[in-house]
């Protein structure tokens, strides 16, 4: 039994089939590949992570909206790179 992906952007809630897969824990720093590291982010989020230099005037909503993902899994995120 396989489960569908994820339908919506975990950052700006955007639905799209087209969402990449980003790790918390970059793989280059130790992270691995495991559900717990993963989370379904949409094109533009997934650009906007890597390259925080990017300008556009919805930046700062960008921002806003990672911070708010981010404090709302602040106990699921300790766990996961904590436990």
């Amino acid at each position: 039994m396989s489960k569908e992906k994820p339908k919506f952007c975990k950052i700006c809630e955007l639905e799209t089939a087209e969402l990449d897969e980003h790790h918390l824990i970059p793989l280059s720093q130790g992270g691995n590949s495991s559900k717990k590291n993963k989370i379904f982010i949409c094109k533009d989020c997934h650009y906007k992570l890597h390259h925080p230099d990017w300008e556009d005037g919805d930046l700062e909503q960008f921002h806003k909206s990672f911070a708010t993902f981010l404090s709302l899994n602040f106990i699921y995120f300790f766990i996961v790179i904590f436990w």
